[in-house]
């Protein structure tokens, strides 16, 4: 008896679900279709029905986002790329869309949470996904204060699509250092953000005499402002200008006594320049203001090491390579100073780390030192 009761109950089973696979079949068909010749109504009903009948079918659900999202209907196409991540085969692109709405929404730190989930996925979709999410990206950087990584993703973008106006935009707000996104700072600051983009913006693109332009522009009308010279003298310090730069990087600290980032940038100048005792009090106060900053250690640890002062270098350095293991200068400069101090294993250690590094970072480059990988290499043999 039993057993004819669980076959009966098990062929009543197959008799329900048979039909509704057809249907789904013939939904998903026809959603396809729809979709493919551009009757995007139909489509998105069959899309609904289908997911209504099969709410573990991923791709009708990223789909359905995708057509929503393509008509700005941001609120809705959340909705259906949350699902498309739940599914039987995950939808993993669907965290730059999501990442997509959630910017369109202003919901900027769901927006932060998606775009970190999609990058540690390894930044997955098609050319048009990457180069969009990668753009709003750079844009939440700036917003929550990580400026030169922001700037070392619109780089990439120059390189793309030249000085266009969104990317201008974008670069000003992070070379001013503005915690803003385009669409909520101050009016009255459009024009100080629109010269100091165009200025990143063809720096980036190799066109210098179109970047000073605007540089000048900036410091005329503008000079006053924090970051204005900073600006200056990175660009000077790339050119390789040095003097230019150590008087930029001058001018930017009395207008912002505080500011460390041309602190770290003028000590280590000083250091080069041979002028060590100027350079040790500009790292030691960049220290002080920011002492979880693998960079203020960084700074500090070459100047005593140009001072010759090799276990208090070794102290530094070994601070920088905590807060930035992944720095290949900092492992560089340490392996010199154990080299100094007779640490043969750890001097070789280091020289290894630093080889890895700098293959890695010549493939994918970094902006957190303006002065970049070249000058360690310039800087080796002394």
């Amino acid at each position: 008896m039993r057993w004819a009761i669980a076959i009966l109950w098990l062929a009543a089973l197959v008799a329900h679900a048979a039909p509704n696979d057809a249907a789904f079949q013939k939904l998903a068909r026809q959603s396809e279709e729809a979709r493919l010749a551009d009757r995007l109504p139909e489509a998105v009903q069959s899309y609904r029905r289908a997911v209504e009948l099969h709410p573990a079918w991923s791709e009708g659900w990223w789909w359905l986002g995708s057509i929503y999202y393509d008509q700005d209907l941001y609120a809705e196409a959340r909705i259906a790329f949350e699902h498309a991540l739940v599914g039987e085969k995950k939808q993993v692109p669907a965290y730059g869309f999501l990442g997509l709405c959630a910017y369109e929404m202003r919901d900027y730190a769901a927006a932060r949470a998606y775009m970190s989930k999609w990058q540690a996925a390894g930044a997955p979709g098609d050319a048009s996904l990457v180069d969009v999410a990668g753009f709003r990206s750079a844009e939440l950087l700036t917003q929550d204060g990580r400026f030169f990584e922001a700037l070392f993703l619109l780089n990439s973008k120059v390189y793309a699509h030249g000085p266009d106006p969104s990317l201008v935009e974008a670069m000003g707000l992070a070379w001013m250092q503005m915690k803003n996104v385009p669409e909520d700072y101050p009016p009255e600051k459009r024009e100080m953000v629109w010269l100091a983009g165009s200025a990143a913006a063809w720096f980036s693109a190799s066109k210098t005499d179109r970047a000073q332009e605007f540089l000048d522009r900036l410091a005329t009308h503008y000079g006053d402002r924090p970051n204005v010279h900073f600006l200056r003298g990175f660009v000077a310090e790339a050119m390789k200008d040095y003097e230019a730069a150590i008087e930029e990087y001058g001018k930017e600290l009395k207008v912002a006594p505080q500011a460390v980032a041309p602190m770290i940038q003028l000590a280590q100048l000083y250091a080069e320049a041979g002028r060590n005792d100027e350079a040790l009090q500009l790292a030691r106060q960049a220290v002080t203001l920011e002492p979880g900053n693998a960079r203020s250690h960084f700074a500090l640890g070459r100047v005593l090491l140009a001072k010759q002062q090799w276990a208090d270098s070794a102290a530094e350095l070994e601070k920088a390579k905590d807060f930035s293991p992944g720095a290949p200068a900092v492992r560089f400069q340490l392996a010199r100073v154990y080299r100094k101090l007779n640490r043969k294993q750890d001097s070789e250690r280091e020289d290894a780390a630093f080889e890895a590094l700098k293959k890695k970072e010549e493939e994918h480059p970094a902006v957190e030192d303006p002065a970049s990988l070249a000058r360690y290499r310039e800087g080796r043999a002394r």
